[in-house]
This record gives structure tokens, sequence and C-alpha cells, in this order.
């Protein structure tokens, strides 16, 4: 194992402690010998991997498995080196700096108004020039094959407004309008090839999801390559741009206050 490699390990048993030992000897959910993993540090562990779709085994079996590594560490003296000291130091400086300047870009970004976010498109419109095909859509998504059978044919006769009111007041419906959908963002073939042969107005056949649900979709519009979409359409994608480049800004702006109000000295 490397020396990077231990450091980052280091790190990850740091900033999510597990190495808690007589005070969690009951209402732990894992043991590893001395080490326990409490309930409260296991559902921080979870909410954090929520994005990599680790599901709550997944999350003990990789804190199993850190806890191991990191008790040979120990018993090898490798924790206490110098050098892995110091890497330490700067992964956790690093991972604090970053922290904290998504959080000052975050509380940034709560206060952007509307005309600051419409500025900004307007200003780099150009960034936002379709390079394929896309297509605005109404859709519903159920996770029953028959309720799918039944509300597309009532799209199909009575159109998208009467099927919309009845599926409002479904709770086993999900129901979405005015999605944008680019085409090379389709999640399987079938889809796009429904898109590429559709026309707007036109209702799509029932489609199976990666999740086991049944999706049908109105095509209410396409819009081709070299067309820019409305902004209600990309408008979270303009507006993570946008605290993208507030954040450069308040980094900066941050960094020059610091200084001023600081004793820096270099030799």
């Amino acid at each position: 194992m490397t020396t990077n490699r231990i450091a980052v390990l280091l790190v990850l048993l740091i900033l999510f402690p597990s190495c808690k030992r007589e005070e969690q000897r009951s209402g732990f959910i894992v043991r590893v010998n001395d080490s326990y993993l409490s309930k409260e540090d296991f559902y921080q562990l979870y909410d954090s991997t929520k994005g990599n779709g680790a599901d709550s085994v997944e999350v003990i079996n990789n804190w199993i498995k850190k806890e191991l590594i990191w008790q040979k560490a120990v018993k090898e003296g490798l924790t206490g080196s110098t050098a892995n000291k110091i890497r330490l130091d700067q992964i956790q400086k690093n991972f604090v700096y970053q922290q904290m300047i998504d959080k000052l870009a975050f509380d940034a970004s709560e206060e952007i108004p509307p005309n600051e976010l419409e500025a900004y498109f307007d200003a780099n419109k150009h960034f936002y020039r379709l390079t394929g095909s896309a297509s605005i859509v109404n859709y519903f998504l159920t996770m029953e094959e028959e309720t799918a059978v039944k509300y597309r044919a009532e799209m199909v006769s009575s159109g998208w407004e009467s099927v919309r009111n009845v599926i409002s007041g479904n709770p086993k419906v999900t129901i979405k309008e005015g999605e944008f959908w680019r085409d090379y963002e389709l999640p399987n073939k079938e889809m796009s090839y429904l898109v590429g042969q559709m026309m707007p107005g036109e209702v799509s056949l029932i489609i199976k999801t990666a999740d086991n649900r049944y999706m049908v979709f109105l095509l209410t519009s396409k819009l081709q390559a070299g067309n820019v979409p409305d902004l209600k359409l990309i408008r979270s994608t303009v507006m993570n741009d946008l605290i993208v480049q507030k954040r450069l800004v308040i980094e900066k702006e941050i960094i020059e206050k610091l200084t001023s109000e600081n004793t820096i000295e270099i030799k």
C-alpha cells in the first residue's frame, strides 16, 4: 500500500469517525474488534453515499474493509509516520477549503435574482446552442402496466389535459410536464427510436424503464441542432454554470479579505 493510499484511508476514517470504544458497546450496527460503527455514524455514511447508489449492506461491508485495513496499518506503525501525518494534514485542509467555498457559493446562489440569471443566459447563449436534436415531452410513470394501458388510451382519445387531471389525484403515478430531453441523453435504444420516429403531438408506446416502471410520453415539440433552448427548459443547467462563475469570484474575494485580516510572512 502506498503512502498516498494510506493517507486517503486515514482521512476517510477521520471524516467519518468510527473508532469509539466503550460508549458504543450498546446500540452499534457492527464492530471490528474494539471499533464500533454506531447508528448515527452509519446514517452519516449512508447519506454520503446515496449518490453512488450504494445500499446499506454495501455501506457496512465497505466500513468493515476500511476498518480491517486501518487496524492492520496501526499495528504496522504506518499511521504514525511523519510523511503520512503531513499528507493527512494537507488532505484535511483541502477538504475543509472546498467545503467552506462550496458553502459560501451555495449561500450566494440562494440570493440570485431571476434577472441576474436571465442576464447571464442572454450573455452566454452561444454556450447553450444544441449540438444535437432534443425533445420536449410530457410523461407519466407508474408501477402498474394496467394503469399505463388505461391512461395511454385516455391520452390518445382525450388528450394530455384530460389525463393530467385524472393522474394528479393518483399518488401511485408520477407526472412531469415540459421536460427537456436531449436525444443523446435518452436512457435506452427504444426511447431513442421512438423519439426519432415520432412527430409533435403523438403519444408513445408503453415503455418499461430500468427500474421496472411503465412510462408513456407525449412529444410536444422538437428542437434541432443549432437551436438555443428557452431558459425555462435548461434553467438548472444555466443556474449551475452561474454558480460556478460566482464561486470563482467568491473564492477570490474571501482570499483577499482573509489575506488583509491575517499576518502572512514569507521568508
